[in-house]
C-alpha cells in the first residue's frame, strides 16, 4: 500500500486532540503580538558563536567544497521575515483549533527549488495513528495532506496528479515568500533527495531531511528575540536566517555526527538579510556575513549560549533521519 496516504480529515479527526499556535494572515481578530509575546526567558537550545561557526564551516567543507560540480555561491541560508513567522504561528493555532488537531512538532523541511538551490519550508506535524509516527502535514480543500511517511524513504510517492486541491487558504506550509501548495512542497522535498542526499549515500547513508522542535520551543526563541528587540534601541529585528550547517564528524555528536542541521540567527533591519548577528551586546557580537564561504572567529569574543548579552543563535533540533523510520 502506498505509504503516502491522502487521508480524509474525517478519518483522522477522532484520533487527534486540540493543540495550539496562532493567527491567520487575514480575517482574524487576534493580534500578532499575542501570537509571539515578548519573553526574557533564555531558550535552552541557544548555541555559542564558536559552535555556529564550526557547523557553518563544516557544511562548506563537507557539502560544497568536497563535492564535484558544487559552487561556493549556492544557497546556504533562507530568510523569513518576523511578520511572516508571527502570521504562521497564529495561523497554525487557529487552524489546529478549528480542526481539532494536536500539533506534536514544528518541522523544517529541507528542499531544492526549481533551480536546484536549497530552500527551507516550515510546517506542523501531528501523530498519524495509521503509521504510528509523527508526520508533517498541511490542509487543502478542508483535508489533511501528509507530506511524507517515513523520513528514511527516498521520495514522497503521493502522485502529484492526485493533488488537485483548489482551496489553499488553510495551507500550513510556509516558505520564505509565503504559503505553499503541497504538490510544490513534495516536489522540492523529493528534489532535495535527488540532488543533496541520494548521490552521497555511500558517505552518509541517512542524511537529514527534516529538522524539528517540540511545541513552544521555537516560539520561545522568537519571543526571546522580540524581547531583546524591544529592550535594545540599537537593534530592529527584521527576521531570521535558517542556515544550512553540519555537525562535526565526531562520535560525541551521536547519531547526528556529520549530518546536516540548521541553525538560526536574527537579522537587523539596518544590515539586510545577508548578515545576521550573534549577540545582543553590540560591543561583543559576531556578524554572520553569509556571502562568505567560511567564517573565522575572533578569539577575543566571549559570546556564550547563556546570560545577558549572550548568543542569539538557535540550534539543537531533532532530525529525521536518522534513525529510520522514526520521526
Amino acid at each position: 500500500m502506498n505509504k503516502f496516504i491522502f487521508v480524509s480529515f474525517a478519518l483522522v479527526m477522532a484520533a487527534l486532540t486540540i493543540s495550539s499556535c496562532d493567527r491567520e494572515r487575514t480575517g482574524s481578530s487576534i493580534e500578532p503580538e499575542s501570537a509571539l509575546p515578548p519573553s526574557d526567558e533564555i531558550p535552552e537550545k541557544l548555541i555559542s558563536v564558536s559552535e555556529a561557526v564550526d557547523y557553518y564551516n563544516n557544511f562548506y567543507e563537507s557539502r560544497v567544497l568536497s563535492r564535484a560540480g558544487k559552487s561556493s555561491s549556492e544557497t546556504r541560508k533562507v530568510w523569513f521575515s518576523f511578520a511572516l513567522l508571527e502570521d504562521f504561528f497564529a495561523k497554525v493555532e487557529r487552524v489546529s483549533q478549528e480542526k481539532g488537531i494536536e500539533i506534536t512538532k514544528l518541522t523544517f523541511i529541507l528542499g531544492s527549488d526549481a533551480d536546484g538551490e536549497r530552500t527551507v519550508m516550515m510546517a506542523p506535524a501531528t501523530y498519524d495513528p495509521g503509521l504510528g509516527i509523527n508526520r508533517t502535514f498541511t490542509i487543502e480543500d478542508d483535508e489533511i495532506i501528509f507530506l511524507h511517511a517515513y523520513p528514511g524513504d527516498k521520495h514522497s510517492n503521493l502522485p502529484e496528479s492526485s493533488l488537485s486541491a483548489q482551496n489553499f487558504s488553510n495551507s500550513l506550509v510556509l516558505g520564505s515568500q509565503g504559503y505553499l501548495a503541497s504538490k510544490d512542497v513534495i516536489t522540492m522535498y523529493n528534489r532535495y533527495y535527488d540532488l543533496e542526499v541520494g548521490p552521497y549515500t555511500d558517505k552518509i547513508e541517512w542524511d537529514t531531511r527534516l529538522v524539528y522542535y517540540f511545541p513552544g520551543e521555537f516560539e520561545g526563541y522568537l519571543s526571546y528575540l522580540k524581547q531583546n528587540d524591544i529592550s535594545n534601541d540599537e537593534i530592529e529585528i527584521s527576521g531570521i536566517n535558517a542556515i544550512y550547517a553540519a555537525y562535526d564528524n565526531d562520535p560525541a555528536e551521536g547519531i547526528y555526527a556529520n549530518h546536516v542541521t540548521l541553525f538560526f540567527t536574527p537579522t537587523d533591519a539596518s544590515t539586510g538579510n545577508e548578515i545576521s548577528f550573534s549577540g545582543f551586546n553590540l560591543e561583543n557580537t559576531f556578524s554572520f556575513d553569509y556571502t562568505k564561504e567560511t567564517f573565522k572567529l575572533d578569539k577575543s569574543l566571549t559570546i556564550s549560549n547563556n546570560g545577558s548579552g549572550g548568543s542569539s543563535t538557535y540550534n539543537k533540533g531533532g532530525a529525521g533521519p536518522p534513525p529510520p523510520p522514526d520521526f
